[in-house]
């Protein structure tokens, strides 16, 4: 009799990977992206007030008056780790639980689908370097997959009489829970009316069943509004979140964050080369017997294609898209496994002139190097910010500068480590530079100029427009620099590997 795992060995041996594997990334490396300073000093100042209602270290920007925690139960979750780890070691710590976890969740949702073939599926997740990466950035990105997957199992077990009540109340309870989790919950509604049509449209279900289970996620997405700590300013600070930042975006106008920026096609062809192959053979298979193409079949591939379209728009979205393009392959295997065990039985035969081993031998080689590649190319870019950027810098500022002292910083993603490091000072803007152009356009455009050294008086400029006498610069700033160190104006009182301090003498 062949020797079988049991389903408790399998996601052992899952969450064992993957912790592995997540820790090596998270504990060889420094921090892939600032937001993960802001995510420490959050929870730092969560120990001593569950509600950070002072956020005044930001005086050009919107998030000034209304500043939100869209992430409060993300934060919430650390807590327990805060009381074993410094902040810093508690948001990497944190990330590797959760991601542990969603690839747990997800493989779950596959077994309850009876997908075949799991663990390639989860394999070719783990060769997609761009969404490794955004799993690994210290955001709340697994938790929104892991509250998508459950909502998205809820759907398909609400098509079933025997669970919708039960299935409805589930949906209600989660969409409030995600509204304090993250802050891109609105996702969930499109993904909603996607499900909703594939069902509405092949007449499986009456269009009462659907209404109801929207109901509850619009209940619940009130409710979680209605209830947040940060209410009523919560739903201003989402209005610009959702739309003016994820929906519209000012890419065009302003520096935002390279997350969202476009995709180029050879980049999106050589990241996702692996799932791009299944997903072409998946595709196939469905054209072939597409008389037997199931619901969730369909369903996952126009998530796919709606993802695509994102991804391509904001490279940040290949985090959603990766898992349900996985996931229309699998549906697509499911629904195909005569037709793809016909197509493998072909392909054994026309090797079979090639020992096994050779083959078994040659497509691990091929496995192996692409994982070692992506390892490296995730190490590379999560090493992005040194634990310690700013932190000298920091000291200076809390021991020499004035209390609540305004210091003016070359660019708004500068803003995370200082807010870390300093107490009780105040920058100009920080976390994503919409909020500082929605605050004032021409300040912030004014902002820009400054920065990159085309103010023709900045000594003059920066006191006025921006109440600030002491300037931070990153030493990536080389002609603002320039014009700093050649005006007698100006006094540098401080330097390190990263940035210089001056002082505007007056």
């Amino acid at each position: 009799m062949p020797f079988q795992l049991t389903s408790t060995a399998k996601y052992l041996g899952l969450a064992t990977i993957c912790l592995l594997f997540f820790s090596f990334l998270q504990f060889s490396t420094n921090l892939g992206d600032p937001d993960a300073f802001y995510h420490a000093k959050i929870i730092k100042l969560m120990q001593q007030n569950l509600i950070v209602s002072d956020f005044s270290s930001m005086q050009f920007s919107t998030l000034k008056d209304i500043y939100t925690d869209h992430h409060f139960i993300f934060h919430l979750l650390h807590l327990p780790l805060s009381d074993i780890f410094n902040p810093l070691m508690t948001v990497k710590v944190g990330n590797i639980i959760l991601t542990t976890a969603f690839f747990l969740i997800f493989y779950w949702f596959l077994i309850k689908q009876k997908i075949p073939l799991r663990w390639l599926l989860i394999t070719l997740l783990f060769l997609c370097p761009p969404f490794i990466f955004r799993l690994s950035l210290i955001k709340a990105n697994s938790l929104s997959l892991i509250f998508l997957i459950l909502f998205i199992s809820l759907f398909f077990y609400a098509l079933k009489p025997r669970y919708f009540l039960l299935t409805c109340f589930l949906a209600f309870l989660l969409a409030c829970l995600y509204v304090l989790s993250y802050g891109g919950w609105i996702l969930i509604l499109p993904i909603f009316f996607i499900f909703s049509f594939v069902h509405l449209w092949s007449k499986q279900r009456p269009t009462k069943t659907l209404l109801s289970l929207l109901f509850s996620l619009i209940l619940g997405l009130g409710l979680g509004l209605l209830l947040h700590p940060y209410f009523p300013q919560n739903l201003f600070f989402f209005k610009q979140q959702i739309f003016d930042i994820g929906f519209i975006n000012l890419q065009n106008q302003i520096n935002v964050g390279t997350e969202w920026y476009r995709t180029s096609l050879s980049d999106f062809i050589a990241s996702l080369r692996f799932i791009i192959i299944f997903f072409l053979i998946a595709f196939i298979l469905n054209v072939l017997n597409w008389k037997k193409t199931t619901h969730p079949t369909v369903f996952f591939f126009l998530l796919t294609l709606i993802f695509t379209i994102f991804t391509i728009k904001s490279r940040r979205y290949v985090e959603y898209l990766a898992p349900f393009v996985v996931l229309f392959i699998g549906q697509s295997f499911s629904q195909n496994l005569p037709l793809l065990l016909e197509f493998w039985t072909q392909i054994k035969t026309y090797f079979s002139r090639l020992p096994y081993i050779f083959a078994g031998i040659v497509i691990s080689s091929l496995v192996l190097v692409n994982i070692i590649f992506t390892t490296a190319s995730l190490w590379i870019n999560l090493n992005d910010f040194p634990y310690n950027f700013y932190q000298s810098a920091s000291i200076f500022i809390n021991r020499e500068l004035p209390r609540q002292s305004p210091i003016f910083h070359t660019a708004w993603d500068e803003w995370s480590p200082l807010f870390y490091y300093t107490d009780n000072h105040t920058f100009i803007s920080g976390l994503d530079p919409t909020f500082s152009y929605l605050f004032n356009p021409a300040k912030h455009l004014l902002w820009q100029t400054l920065a990159a050294g085309y103010d023709t008086d900045p000594i003059r400029t920066i006191p006025t427009d921006f109440n600030a006498k002491y300037i931070v610069a990153n030493k990536g700033y080389d002609r603002f620099i320039a014009q700093l160190n050649s005006d007698p104006r100006v006094s540098l009182i401080f330097e390190d590997d990263h940035s210089l301090i001056y002082v505007i003498n007056q």
